[in-house]
């Protein structure tokens, strides 16, 4: 298992990882076969899918790139 580590900004008493993805663009270019394997990891696998969202490998695993 990974272990991350994050800068917080603080809002109204609550902390916010600081997180920037580029995932709008790069969900647009995933096709047919890599968008239901985005909704499987979502649905099916959602530890798979944070993991991969926050190591910037979601659209790589989708796509079957390496």
């Amino acid at each position: 298992m990974a272990k991350f580590e994050f800068d917080y900004t603080e809002i109204d008493g609550l902390l916010y990882s600081n997180i920037k993805t580029n995932g709008k663009a790069d969900i647009d270019n995933l096709g047919k076969y890599g968008l239901l394997r985005l909704d499987y990891l979502r649905e099916q696998k959602p530890q798979m899918y944070r993991e991969l969202l926050l190591t910037s490998k979601l659209t790589e695993h989708c796509t079957g790139t390496k």
